[in-house]
């Protein structure tokens, strides 16, 4: 191998990684969401090796015969938060290094790539050729690397021996790579998984926290993730029914996940990991709260007939007084999506269809009531507005928060359904037109992270206790990076440059929830969950 030949010397790496993982973090750091190069984990020095031998420091000015007419040494840094436009490359990057006389020394940019890896994203290895007038025994020199006239952090290379020269800039901390994604999964979900997360207390909350997780370990064909969400369910399947809470909406939640799970698991041929009696018990929780159960109807009497009938009696209805008697509510788009996915299942399985009419019903309720319009689509536009949630929202629309599982509804609908994909994608550009648009508002010098308004029409007053850009904590579930969109992405981008969060976005980011939750849960801005979480988002 030769200096000419960096992609090459990008796959010699990659098994390498530990190299990066040695500078993952112990203990909570500041890192810029700008141009880093990245250092050990307790000090400045740079994580760097010689390029062909892939020797750690400190380096020689020369090195042995045949890899370059030169002879001279060339170095690989790391550097995260690299923005390169279309067709950038190392012609747009400079870099010097400052000796303990405060001499600098150019250093030619030979090469920029991102090195290949699961878990870490968007390290990039930037090739750097020893300056001819750099001394053979220097000892430490700082390097710098400059972008569209942005600067960098400096780091430490010690060139013939360790120590010495400048001292630190002023203000300069360590800036380690961030946990890897699998350090991260194995401190947050992988343990939230072992506990039951079907009672009453958690139900809710773990299908709301584990649906990105979930998706990504599939998308990313981790079997070992998958087989955490395997053994869990297993272990779902298998308990005291006394166990599993009762609330219907947050059983549904968890349910959904289950549902997903069992789609995903056959879709990836991984039917082995699925418990044969998932699908059954879904199935019979489907059709219980389908045509089984009454269904609750607000201060109303309830529909004998189930979710079915009290679905089919809103789209039935022009207007209702109130309004939001005909509103579509959380519990009927769970039901119908817990059995279009069960619909795709048995489709999968090549089974009759049990659940067709939950499909052609949810069908049906998302081409009546889904409404486009030159800012996007919205779903039943004004129902809610004279419910007392909504009193002071100054909205005409629903909240942000509870829109967000839109991304992961709309996929599951058309897979139970492939001859409906146009129109399920042109739901979805529309969703995201109105969502970028109107909801979405990047980080800026006003403030540090992204942030939502509250409702999908862009209006941003009270929902219940939530104030303005209240809602913004949402983002952390990652669920609008599901529509793929490259703005959205963007603004992922900035946030997971943001962790650990500053005290502003955990303040605007809480949960305001008085109810008991999970450890996890109750950690989630802090202890890798939501960090997780918006870097899986990144790889949809």
């Amino acid at each position: 191998m030769s200096w000419d030949d960096p992609r090459r010397m990008l796959l010699k790496i990659q098994p390498l990684a530990w190299l990066i993982l040695l500078a993952a973090p112990t203990a909570v750091l500041a890192r810029p969401d700008s141009l880093m190069l990245i250092s050990e984990t307790t000090t400045t020095r740079a994580v760097a090796l010689e390029s062909i031998t892939l020797r750690k420091q400190p380096f020689a000015l020369t090195t042995s015969p045949g890899f370059s007419a030169d002879r001279r040494t060339r170095i690989s840094i790391f550097a995260m938060n690299v923005d390169l436009l279309p067709g950038e490359g190392r012609e747009s990057f400079s870099a010097d290094a400052e000796d303990v006389l405060h001499n600098h020394y150019p250093l030619f940019v030979e090469y920029v790539g991102e090195v290949p890896s699961l878990h870490y994203e968007g390290v990039y290895m930037i090739n750097l050729r020893l300056n001819d007038s750099l001394g053979e025994d220097l000892g430490d020199v700082l390097v710098r690397l400059e972008h569209h006239g942005v600067a960098s952090n400096r780091v430490r290379i010690g060139l013939g021996h360790l120590g010495g020269g400048p001292a630190d800039d002023i203000g300069a901390v360590p800036t380690p790579a961030p946990a890897s994604l699998r350090q991260l999964w194995d401190g947050t979900v992988k343990q939230y998984l072992k506990d039951p997360l079907w009672i009453a207390r958690d139900m809710e909350d773990a299908g709301n926290n584990l649906m990105v997780p979930l998706q990504a370990a599939f998308q990313l064909g981790e079997l070992e993730w998958q087989r955490d969400f395997s053994e869990h369910f297993n272990r779902f399947v298998k308990a005291d029914p006394a166990e599993i809470g009762q609330d219907r909406l947050a059983r549904l939640n968890y349910l959904y996940l289950a549902s997903r799970f069992c789609v995903l698991a056959k879709r990836a041929n991984h039917e082995d990991l699925i418990p044969p009696a998932l699908p059954t018990f879904l199935g019979h929780e489907v059709e219980r709260m389908w045509t089984g159960e009454p269904a609750w109807q607000w201060d109303s009497p309830s529909f004998p007939g189930g979710v079915r009938e009290r679905i089919l009696w809103k789209l039935n209805q022009k207007s209702t007084n109130p309004s939001y008697y005909r509103a579509i509510v959380d519990e009927d788009l769970y039901v119908l999506a817990v059995g279009v996915d069960l619909s795709s299942y048995n489709q999968l399985m090549g089974r009759p269809d049990t659940m067709s009419d939950v499909v052609d019903i949810a069908f049906r309720s998302l081409k009546q009531e889904g409404v486009f319009q030159e800012s996007g689509w919205l779903f039943q536009p004004g129902v809610w507005v004279d419910h007392p949630a909504y009193a002071d929202s100054l909205s005409q629309a629903t909240d942000s928060s509870h829109s967000h599982r839109w991304p992961f509804w709309l996929s599951s609908f058309v897979e139970a359904r492939p001859q409906e994909k146009i129109f399920i994608q042109t739901v979805k550009d529309a969703l995201t037109k109105q969502f970028v648009g109107k909801v979405l508002i990047p980080a800026s010098t006003d403030f540090p992270v992204p942030r939502t308004k509250n409702f999908m029409d862009g209006a941003n007053g009270l929902f219940r206790d939530y104030g303005p850009y209240e809602l913004s904590g949402t983002l952390t579930y990652g669920y609008w990076g599901y529509l793929g969109d490259p703005r959205i992405n963007e603004v992922f981008t900035q946030l997971s440059r943001s962790f650990p969060l500053p005290e502003s976005a955990l303040q605007l980011y809480r949960d305001k929830t008085t109810r008991e939750v999970h450890p996890l849960k109750a950690g989630w801005l802090v202890n890798g969950f939501a960090e997780l979480c918006v870097r899986l988002t990144l790889r949809f």
